[in-house]
């Protein structure tokens, strides 16, 4: 199977699918335990003021798990796509004002001129990070896919989802690991009748670590120190 075609394969799957602090001590989940509905809740910031604005975090780790569910993959193709989505990270975004009786959604031209998107790390330092544009060719094939599948599953909203690729590998270290304390910040300037914007999605992203266990048994979120039940500190 040619890359372009298990792309596309990908993000028919993906779309099909949506249908239906303390981190030295944190380990990562394997792949096939990750789950992929709770996953995408984590990356995701929705407002609804006035209208509605998403911003779509996806680490190469996001598309690890949706690839993770794709039985028609053999593993070297596997293998063969992830070794270019490693490469970068995508945000997508929505964002859309009430105007009458319909929402007014934006265009990807007029998305991109008004976004802003920001790293922080542990210390709360922010750095600027700016789209590629245009997308690499090696990621067209999932974008061209992507776009009209996200259309097909989710109505209005998916055919207005923009997709914005960063480079995540610079001199091998990441800019956007989702296993770094910190957030993934997104911005968008104010429109004529409406504030600006900032969606922060935190990280490290909780579903992709294995949970420590407070001594009632019950998982600790990644942010934790200590057990809100009784107060231990955690491991």
């Amino acid at each position: 199977m040619k890359l372009a075609n298990c792309l596309s394969t990908l993000a028919i799957a993906l779309a099909l699918g949506l249908l239906a602090s303390n981190l030295d001590a944190a380990e990562k989940r394997a792949v096939t335990d990750v789950d992929s509905g709770i996953l995408t809740q984590e990356l995701q910031r929705v407002s609804n003021d006035e209208g509605i604005v998403v911003a779509w975090w996806m680490p190469a780790e996001f598309w690890a798990v949706a690839l993770g569910n794709e039985k028609s993959l053999t593993p070297a193709q596997m293998e063969e796509v992830m070794k270019i989505l490693r490469q970068y990270t995508f945000i997508a975004v929505v964002d859309g004002q009430v105007g009458g009786a319909a929402i007014d959604f934006q265009d990807r031209a007029a998305v991109a001129k008004s976004l802003t998107v920001e790293v922080v790390d542990a210390a709360g330092k922010a750095r600027k990070v700016v789209p590629l544009e245009p997308a690499p060719d090696d990621v067209q094939p999932l974008l061209t896919t992507l776009v009209p599948a996200m259309g097909a599953a989710m109505g209005n909203l998916g055919r207005n989802l923009h997709f914005f690729v960063f480079k995540d590998q610079v001199e091998d270290v990441r800019l956007f690991s989702p296993f770094d304390p910190g957030a993934v910040v997104v911005k968008l300037s104010g429109r004529e009748a409406r504030q600006a914007i900032s969606l922060s999605i935190d990280r490290p992203v909780d579903s992709l670590l294995v949970p420590r266990l407070c001594s009632n048994g019950k998982p600790a979120h990644v942010s934790w120190n200590f057990c809100p039940w009784d107060g231990k500190k955690l491991p």
